[in-house]
Order: C-alpha cells, then sequence, then structure tokens
C-alpha cells in the first residue's frame, strides 16, 4: 500500500516528529483470489458474499487511515529499557543496551467491496478536499481545517455515506475530535445552494469515528429529485461561524490519481 492524503495538521496538539500526521491507504484483493471461510455464520459476511456477486464487482477493497503516531516506545511491547527523548536512547546504544525504539499509530479501517472503475490504491467515490477553516469550539476557537472525505450515493437506499476517515482532525493527544458544530452537506448549481442533511457533532466525535471507521450513512429520501441534484450539483461540506458558513470541503470536478507509483530507477534504466 502507498500513502495517500499525508496530512501534517491532523492533530492540533504539540506531538513530536511525525506525530500530528494522518495517512490514508488501501489495497484491493481480486475476488478470484478470495475464500469466504464459513460466510453462513456471520450476517455481514453473508451480505459481503452476495455483494460480490455482481458483475461489476472485482473483489476486496480494505481501506484504513493511521494517525497519532507516538515515539520512543520501548517497553511497552518489547522488554527494551525506555527511552524518553533521543538523548536518552543515544545513551542506550552507548552502553551497548538491547534498543528497539518502535513508533505506534491509531488506525481505524474499513472493508468494502472495490468496484469497475475503482482505483485500487486512491479511495474512490465523489472527492470533496479541503477549503477554509472553522473555529473549533472545544479548542477555545483556534481555526483548523479539515483533510479530504469521499462521498458516495446509494440509488437503491437513498443513502449518503460520508467518509470522514481522513477528514476532522483531533485537538490533542487523547484523540478528542475537533468540534466544527453541526456540519451542513450542501449541494450547490448555478441556480442555488441546497442544505440535503446535518452531520451533528455527535455523529464525528471520537466514540462515532472509532466505530464507524469516520464514515457517515445519512438518508436523504425526503428530496424526492435528490438523484439529479446529486447529478447536476457540487458537494460542500460546510461550519457555521459568526461570519457566516465556512466551507470546510468543496468537491473538484476533475482529479487525477495513477496506482503506477513508487518508480524506483537505477542510473541508466529507463521507464
Amino acid at each position: 500500500m502507498s500513502s495517500r492524503w499525508l496530512n501534517f495538521r491532523r492533530n492540533l496538539g504539540r506531538l513530536p516528529i511525525a506525530g500530528r500526521a494522518a495517512a490514508s491507504w488501501q489495497a484491493v484483493f481480486p475476488k478470484e483470489a478470495l475464500q469466504l471461510l464459513r460466510a453462513e455464520e456471520s450476517p455481514l459476511l453473508v451480505g459481503l458474499a452476495e455483494a460480490l456477486q455482481d458483475p461489476q464487482a472485482r473483489g476486496l477493497m480494505l481501506r484504513i487511515c493511521t494517525y497519532r503516531t507516538q515515539y520512543f516506545q520501548n517497553g511497552l511491547r518489547n522488554p527494551f529499557e525506555r527511552a524518553a527523548t533521543l538523548e536518552e536512547l543515544q545513551r542506550l546504544y552507548e552502553q551497548g543496551k538491547a534498543v528497539s525504539n518502535p513508533a505506534y499509530s491509531r488506525m481505524v479501517g474499513v472493508t468494502g467491496v472495490w468496484r469497475d472503475g475503482d482505483s485500487e490504491s486512491v479511495p474512490g467515490g465523489r472527492l470533496l478536499l479541503p477549503g477554509t477553516v472553522a473555529p473549533v469550539r472545544n479548542a477555545m476557537g483556534a481555526p483548523a481545517g479539515s483533510g479530504p472525505a469521499i462521498v458516495e450515493f446509494d440509488r437503491t437506499s437513498k443513502t449518503l455515506s460520508v467518509d470522514l476517515s481522513s477528514a476532522i482532525p483531533e485537538i490533542d493527544a487523547d484523540l478528542e475530535k475537533a468540534d466544527f458544530g453541526p456540519l451542513s452537506v450542501v449541494v450547490s448549481s448555478r441556480e442555488q445552494n441546497v442544505t440535503i442533511a446535518r452531520i451533528d457533532y455527535a455523529s464525528y466525535d471520537r466514540a462515532a469515528y472509532e466505530a464507524r471507521a469516520g464514515i457517515i450513512d445519512i438518508d436523504v429520501s425526503a428530496h424526492e429529485d435528490i438523484e439529479s441534484m446529486l447529478a447536476g450539483g457540487t458537494l460542500s461540506l460546510r461550519a457555521e461561524t459568526l461570519n457566516g458558513p465556512a466551507v470546510l470541503l468543496t468537491e473538484q470536478e476533475l482529479t487525477a490519481v495513477s496506482d503506477d507509483c513508487n518508480i524506483y530507477l537505477d542510473e541508466g534504466d529507463a521507464r
């Protein structure tokens, strides 16, 4: 897997090295190489097995987000002596002691269906990229922005799935999520901006994030023309501020991604 959407502003706390950073990762597994064991014993696997029968299903997708990396973790999952700084670590090396110096990240993830047209290594769907910043209510009003998000619409159930796994920052090392207040899901066209849903903080706080890996399913069936609205409009996610709406995320009409990445050439090689 290759890291995507590397975001060094994911955590608002003062964390060392890349402790503030987050990244998204995705891998796929062709269904011809899959074997679902005892699927009949799990309603979840039964549904997944049925979804894989769709002619457009190419296999399984695994998507994870890593964040809040902590360094100098000797003694946590190994028997070595703790070293909280580079200086302490250096002294252990000089004393000839066994040192591992691991770093550990938090992680959330989901498994879904990899479909025709989906990238192998980049999260698929309608991509919303960071816009402006908004005040964080539980961080004394400090301004903060969002990471990217993905939105998908299921026509059958009229459900809008918003993937915020890489979007909402944490305010500290204890992983409390930034509170931007209620977020509005807006569809914009030449004529108007229409709010089709609102996402309360309880739906994107730490508990909700860890329970559903940041994915929020929204019933938008109340809008009779929702399919045509989404087909002809641009999506955005907005927070209310004293100065009016702040567009945290907005959809780009065109984006380009490549699965053919991490190419290393030796001198004289051509590609």
